[in-house]
This record gives C-alpha cells, structure tokens and sequence, in this order.
C-alpha cells in the first residue's frame, strides 16, 4: 500500500500556508501517536487523587534527551550527524523533496526546543513540574485563541484548568514557533508522521 495510509495527513502537512494553524496540527498529530513540541495528558491530580486533570508538558525530540543536542563532544557530534543522515534518509524514501534542507530545518526546530527544554534532575521534582493554571492564561504562541482551538482539536475542548509542567518551556515556545520557517515546519511535521508510522510502511 506505500504511502496511501498517510497520503491525507501529509496533504494537510504539504498544504501549511500559514503558522497560524500549526497550533491545530499539532493536536491533531498528536492524536494520531506523533511526536510534537508538547502533549496533554489526563491522569489523576497529584494534589487530589479523586480527580482527573489535564497535563501539559514539553514534546519528545528526536534524539533521546536534551543533550543530544547542546553537548559539543565528539559523541554526541557524531550522533547528530549520523540522525541527520537518518532524516535525509527517511524524508527520501518518503519522496519528500528538499530532504537535505528540510533535515537542517528539523534539526535546527530541535535544537532551539532542546534550549528550552528542562533537565531531566528538574522533570524529577514532584513540587517544581506542578504549575496549576488557566487555560485563559497560558502564554501566548501565535495567535490569542490558540490554546482553545488547540485543545478542542485534542478532543479537550471543555479543559479550563490544567498542570503545567515547565513554565519556562512554554513561555519560550512561541519565539520558536514564529522564527523558525514554515518550510522548517512542514519538514518538521512531515518527518515526525512518517517516523511515527515507519515500523508499519
């Protein structure tokens, strides 16, 4: 079957014309198991157990930890290079045009959300990651209604109140989000769905 299975997801992603949307594809990546800048999540409130509560917290990266790509040494040169030749790769087998630069592109999105990202000491600290808020006052990333069309294309559109885990990651995310170039972006999302589903083309 190739690609047919992804062909309308990769349209969508093809036909990004504007950042303005990426808030509601990345929701609706994200429901389909893709790898975005962040994710929500429902489990019990750690300060009542008798209820439910959404999570807010930074998105996976491709490599395994923030590191991968903020430590200069010769190991972890070595595996940004050979990752790098692993998007290219991907993105050809694909039939995506523009592999080299879009695998520049990705890495560079990557990078500046590993800047942002907490250390792995700092997500261990149960006091720390706790940061109840208002949906209303979340910080801004494109546009002011956001959050709202974001969460309603994640099935969430009723959340009013949630925890988010690291402040800083999400008050930094919109600079990412209007510097980095939409072309950066479609290879970005691009990638992410066809890394997803790999195991299964």
């Amino acid at each position: 079957a190739g690609l047919d299975g992804l062909r309308g997801q990769l349209g969508r992603i093809h036909a990004l014309n504007d950042k303005a949307a990426l808030p509601v594809v990345f929701a609706e990546l994200s429901r389909l198991w893709v790898r975005t800048p962040w994710g929500i999540d429902v489990y019990p409130d750690e300060r009542d157990a008798t209820v439910y509560i959404a999570h807010l917290e930074q998105g996976r990266l491709g490599l395994p930890d923030r590191d991968y790509y903020l430590k200069d040494d010769a190991h972890f040169v070595t595996i940004r290079s050979a990752y790098r030749e692993h998007i290219v790769r991907l993105l050809t087998l694909a039939g995506e045009g523009g592999a080299e630069a879009g695998a520049d592109g990705i890495i560079a999105i990557e990078t500046a959300l590993a800047r942002l990202q907490w250390t792995r000491v700092e997500n261990r600290d149960p006091i720390k990651t706790y940061n109840r808020r208002e949906v209303a006052g979340l910080p801004a990333l494109l546009a002011p209604d956001d959050w709202p069309a974001h969460l309603a294309a994640a099935g969430g559109a009723e959340i009013r109140t949630l925890v988010m885990a690291q402040p800083s990651y999400f008050e930094g995310l919109g600079i990412v989000l209007r510097d980095m170039p939409l072309e950066s972006w479609r290879a970005y999302l691009a990638y992410n769905l066809l890394s997803a589903y790999a195991p299964y083309l």
